[in-house]
């Protein structure tokens, strides 16, 4: 049986994943600092759904005190760390300097903690990153040129493949990204940076937001809908994503759970 260690337990991904895996028999626990609540609540916001937390959910900010976090992966002993921690919001990041400097500091410090414990507790244990599609810019959306590879190689130099982020938040992710694979390169960890589209539906138990700062696209187009209000268009309504459902989230991140890589690589989850 592996245990896994799921950070941001409590949130719209954490929360189902943990009864998922638990269902299937995996030994869960999880980490969470309510932050994502904090933060739908300070503009306006409230969940359609009530959240059921799970019983092996432990209150801990992985970004405000590393050594506690190292204390808990020794204590814990995951074989497996399910990175999902973090501000998801690119609009949130955008409000002000404050939101900003906010999403950068939990997102980035928060990963370079777990890297440490990882590396001083057991460099054995696979790291499972939550990343974003939006890693990458909307020209190579349009070309449809997203390489699922941790390097490219140009004039017989290896270089992370290239990316071009979109907001704070997103740079906060490809930050994360290029910290995971140099702590791969150099400690010999090993990591999948999930670079994820843009996650819809519901599943018992978790959150449901549907506020112009968390509420994902169809989430909140079907909300407006069921409510007799216009869409929310985003600008021309032109632009391309790769979405995933919530339920094909879960099965995904099990595959990854069974398959850890050597080193760093990326994968790309869209249904």
């Amino acid at each position: 049986m592996k245990r896994i260690l799921i950070l941001g337990s409590n949130g719209y991904l954490g929360c189902p994943l943990m009864r998922f895996l638990e269902e299937k028999g995996y030994e869960v626990a999880g980490l969470d600092n309510n932050l994502r609540k904090r933060n739908v609540e300070s503009v306006g916001g409230k969940s359609l759904t009530k959240v059921e937390k799970h019983p092996n959910t432990m209150a801990h900010d992985i970004s405000k005190d590393a050594l506690a976090t190292k204390i808990l992966v020794k204590d814990l002993q995951p074989d497996a760390i399910v990175h999902l921690a973090e501000q998801p919001s690119a609009p949130f990041s955008m409000i002000s300097a404050q939101r900003a400097a906010e999403t950068q500091r939990n997102n980035v410090v928060g990963t370079m903690n777990v890297l440490w414990a990882i590396r001083e507790v057991n460099p054995e244990i696979h790291l499972i990153k939550l990343g974003t599609a939006g890693e990458y810019s909307d020209w190579i959306w349009d070309k449809r040129q997203i390489p699922e590879s941790p390097r490219v190689k140009i004039d017989g130099w290896e270089i992370p493949t290239p990316r071009y982020a979109g907001s704070f938040y997103h740079f906060s992710k490809l930050f994360d990204s290029f910290n995971i694979d140099y702590a791969c390169r150099i400690w010999g960890l090993r990591a999948t940076d999930i670079n994820q589209g843009v996650v819809y539906g519901h599943l018992p138990g978790t959150r449901l937001d549907i506020d112009e700062w968390f509420g994902t696209v169809v989430n909140r187009f079907c909300a407006q809908a069921v409510a007799g209000i216009p869409l929310t268009v985003y600008g021309s309504g032109g632009q391309e994503r790769g979405f995933i459902s919530i339920r094909n989230v879960m099965e995904a991140i099990e595959l990854v759970i069974e398959n850890p890589p050597e080193g760093y690589y990326i994968i790309h989850q869209l249904t």
